[in-house]
């Protein structure tokens, strides 16, 4: 679908996908005659932030976003999934870090190397063995690194895309940028891309905050 239709056809005429929380039209928000006791709601219309697919590669991956309305939103985002859902998001969060576990083999690995190599015996083959074995242990945590921060950089460009569509398919179409959800989308995604690539380990010292 080209992006004037997307806009025309799906955003304009299905309010619901938008929003009823805070919302201009409905300050009070919307009654479900039969439910809630007639009581108006303010809700949240369908969004990609409801699904667990990507909270949970923030998780895993120990990405953490700025604290503000935009962690805020994620938060809300978790009570419009399913029980199911919820519960494997806490489970993750209870778990070892992914993040933590690399951080630290790396950090061994670069302490063990110190050690050994500070520790030579003149030029004996003792001396090359335990190099060797340090050299080793030093590339395996590289490897270790290389494999997260591919991790971190394919999630960053997920959301690089996402913003692209975004633009291309919403806010050049619309005079008010606000997406499914009723998000204010694209400062919202930027940020999400932003903290995403800063915590690439290979940048600066996080890779082994001991050094």
């Amino acid at each position: 679908m080209i992006p004037v239709c997307y806009c025309t056809n799906l955003l304009c005429c299905a309010p619901p996908s938008m929003q009823w929380k805070n919302s201009a039209s409905l300050p009070n928000g919307l009654i479900y005659e039969g439910l809630w006791d007639n009581r108006p709601q303010q809700l949240y219309g369908e969004t990609g932030a409801q699904s667990t697919i990507v909270p949970a590669l923030d998780i895993a991956l120990g990405i953490q976003h700025e604290k503000g309305w935009l962690q805020q939103y994620l938060t809300n985002m978790r009570l419009h999934m399913p029980p199911s859902h919820r519960a494997f998001l806490a489970q993750l969060e209870a778990a070892p870090s992914v993040r933590g576990a690399v951080q630290r083999l790396t950090c061994h690995n670069i302490d063990q190397a110190s050690t050994n190599s500070s520790h030579s015996f003149g030029g004996s083959d003792y001396s090359n063995s335990g190099s060797s074995g340090s050299n080793s242990r030093a590339l395996s945590g590289a490897g270790l690194l290389e494999a997260y921060d591919t991790a971190v950089s394919e999630l960053e460009k997920f959301r690089a895309q996402h913003r692209a569509f975004a633009n291309s398919y919403i806010a050049q179409w619309s005079k008010k940028e606000v997406g499914t959800g009723g998000s204010d989308f694209m400062p919202a995604l930027a940020g999400f891309r932003d903290a995403t690539a800063a915590h690439k380990l290979s940048q600066g010292p996080r890779a082994c905050p001991l050094h």
